[in-house]
């Protein structure tokens, strides 16, 4: 008589794999679980390396600056000013699928600033999921500051470092940018303590600085927002000044929103001569950043938000129709719900073709009519403004008349009577339109 089989020995062949599959699967897992476990040490080892390691990476990424300092410079079209780009050059995307569906459809936030400015790339980094290209203009006696306070970025904020590039602007009549190694390197523990030291090595070394005071040199903002422009790694891009902050997921949602567009149209792609019109809004000084359209609306609704400009130069952003956008349902999709026919004085931020949209013209200087003028060409050229829905754009602090420097009124008048000149000239740069600046 047969002795009976353990359960175990009646399994078929087909059930034992199975079960090893099972266990295969098991294992990869477990091996998985360890790896992310040891990548989570050695990042959190990373946050608080001495400052050995921290001295050692900003060596390595220092002759690369320095070269690019020292011999990549070049003169702007005035020949009153030095172009150095890519100082710091990002390196968001890859060739991949992932990497070219971003080109063609990701944005580039495209800004610029003086050096007191510098520290709202932070903030501006972590709430803008794709690639930033700046433009710094440096006046001599802060060059070296810079670019010490730039290494410290790189090495402490790897998705600034993944996401940013940098390029540097400045005067002819100065000497070139002088280059130095971080002396303030060896303070730095731990990363931790980097907002502490970037607080003390640039806010409060050019908080006497105001905007447009750079001891007789004219800030160029036009130029330097062509310079931040002139090579991005996406199809797209939008224009903004370096203390707006755009609402959180805007990058991924205009990648989905054009994706979505683009495939319903015969084209394949978006129309080029259409802008899409982000609403930019003023946020009370110490009230945290809106997540969403919703909570937006609800800071609205306490008046702890406002339309951008309501109190300086409500006429400066009235046609983006703030009321019939606030209105609309909000969702996290995006679509362009209705068109504005522009009229002066609208000067709205908006999303473009870097293909097609007009450069700005670099005569504009200083305060005043800076970014009218190349709205103003945009609409002469013949595209169309439409607004999104579900994003925004959030400036730091309501705008007030305290607020500006002194000679702004004269900067206003001389750009005035410039942007005067300018639209007599687009009607000869375009001589088929029928639109007009008024």
């Amino acid at each position: 008589m047969m002795s009976p089989r353990t359960p175990w020995l009646r399994l078929t062949w087909s059930q034992v794999v199975v079960m090893l599959g099972f266990a295969l699967a098991f294992l990869q897992l477990f091996h998985m679980l360890l790896l992310n476990r040891l990548e989570a040490r050695n990042s959190s080892m990373r946050q608080t390396e001495a400052p050995y390691y921290l001295k050692k990476d900003t060596q390595t990424v220092y002759p690369i600056i320095e070269h690019a300092i020292k011999s990549s410079r070049i003169m702007d079209a005035s020949g009153q000013y030095n172009i150095i780009y890519d100082v710091m050059q990002s390196s968001a995307f890859s060739t991949n699928d992932t990497g070219l569906m971003m080109k063609q459809y990701g944005v580039t936030l495209v800004t610029h600033c003086s050096v007191n400015h510098i520290h709202h790339l932070i903030q501006l980094s972590h709430h803008w999921q794709g690639p930033v290209s700046v433009a710094i203009f440096i006046p001599q006696e802060y060059s070296s500051t810079v670019v010490q306070s730039l290494l410290v970025l790189h090495y402490c904020m790897p998705h600034l470092r993944k996401n940013i590039s940098i390029h540097l602007v400045y005067p002819m009549t100065q000497s070139p940018l002088s280059v130095q190694f971080p002396s303030f390197v060896p303070e730095i523990s731990r990363c931790r303590d980097f907002h502490e030291v970037l607080d003390t090595v640039l806010q409060q070394q050019f908080r006497p600085m105001q905007n447009y005071a750079f001891e007789g040199q004219s800030y160029p903002n036009n130029l330097l927002r062509n310079v931040a422009a002139r090579f991005l790694p996406t199809d797209y891009l939008l224009v903004i000044d370096i203390d707006i902050i755009p609402s959180p997921n805007l990058f991924l949602s205009f990648v989905d929103f054009a994706r979505r567009t683009s495939f319903a149209t015969e084209t394949g792609s978006l129309d080029a001569q259409v802008v899409y019109v982000v609403p930019v809004f003023e946020l009370q000084r110490g009230v945290e950043l809106p997540q969403d359209k919703s909570s937006l609306l609800q800071l609205w609704k306490q008046g702890l938000v406002r339309p951008f400009y309501y109190d300086l130069c409500w006429k400066c952003q009235r046609p983006t129709d703030y009321d019939t956008w606030r209105n609309l349902t909000s969702s996290a999709d995006l679509h362009n719900q209705y068109e504005v026919v522009w009229k002066d004085p609208w000067e709205p931020f908006y999303i473009g073709s870097k293909y097609s949209l007009p450069r700005y013209d670099e005569r504009f200087k200083q305060y005043g009519f800076n970014r009218i003028s190349q709205v103003c060409e945009t609409h002469i050229a013949g595209f169309r403004f439409a607004v999104l829905d579900n994003a925004f754009l959030v400036h730091l602090g309501f705008k007030t008349q305290e607020g500006y420097h002194q000679g702004k009124e004269m900067e206003q008048e001389l750009n005035r009577q410039l942007f005067r000149k300018f639209k007599e000239e687009l009607k000869i740069k375009y001589p088929e339109s029928a639109r007009r600046c008024y």
